[in-house]
């Protein structure tokens, strides 16, 4: 259920400690630059910055994100619940259909013209 999970939510980390710091700083940055952040006290926009990173983390983070198939739970309790929490998730990986395949550059009459 997690790896259909992994295949329909697109994770790119496996949890907060392994977001690399640049890039958190470039959300961070994004958030800042956004219309109408500029007018409001930097105390606001901190509390404002502070839970849009959060939710950042949330969407991209396997172990925090909403599981699939019951939202009311996170990825991380629903493999704690499982076993008597004796499973971890401690890696992942995701394949999709086609990618890595390199393809010859050459056009449909350039083929054609091999083949004759």
């Amino acid at each position: 259920k997690v790896a259909m999970h992994v295949a329909a939510s697109n994770p790119l980390f496996l949890g907060e400690a392994d977001i690399p710091a640049d890039v958190v700083a470039a959300e961070k940055e994004v958030l800042m630059n956004q219309p109408g952040v500029s007018e409001k006290p930097a105390n606001i926009v901190e509390k404002m910055v502070a839970g849009r990173l959060k939710k950042f983390v949330k969407q991209v983070t396997l172990l925090d994100q909403p599981f699939v198939m019951d939202d009311s739970q996170s990825v991380k309790d629903f493999v704690a619940s499982h076993d008597g929490g004796s499973f971890a998730v401690s890696y992942f990986a995701r394949f999709k259909v086609g990618e890595g395949i390199e393809k010859a550059g050459k056009s449909f009459a350039e083929e054609v013209a091999e083949l004759q």
